[in-house]
């Protein structure tokens, strides 16, 4: 992979990469079982609704959740959805750590699941 310079004050807010595959079986207590082994990184939880893609959904009983897991310090989310995985870097007093170092060895180069028995398993 190339090397590209890194700037001393780049103008980024926020940067969210992830993945989108296949709606999985889970629910917001799946993605409770796969939060416990990282609480101490990521302590804060919210709900969220879920990213929807196309128009107007017409459902029955509860609308689809996604969970977001939140960094002590405030600058990583972990976003949870039955088809989707996303990690967000946030602007707060820390540096850019670039795009390589936040996929490799703060997000995707970390363990994230692969399917719903994985979130189940807390994998």
């Amino acid at each position: 992979m190339a090397e590209h310079p890194l700037l001393d004050k780049p103008p980024i807010e926020e940067v969210v990469c992830g993945f989108v595959f296949a709606p999985q079986p889970v629910d917001t207590m799946d993605f409770g079982v796969y939060w416990e082994p990282r609480r101490d990184e990521f302590p804060t939880r919210q709900v969220h609704p879920a990213i929807l893609e196309g128009g107007t959904l017409l459902q029955m009983g509860a609308p689809p959740m996604r969970s977001w897991l939140i960094s002590a310090d405030d600058s990583r989310v972990l976003q949870l959805q039955n088809d989707r995985f996303f990690i967000n870097w946030r602007k707060r007093n820390g540096k850019y750590p670039g795009f390589v170092t936040m996929v490799t060895t703060r997000g995707f180069g970390a363990r994230q699941p692969r399917n719903s028995a994985d979130l189940r398993s807390g994998w």
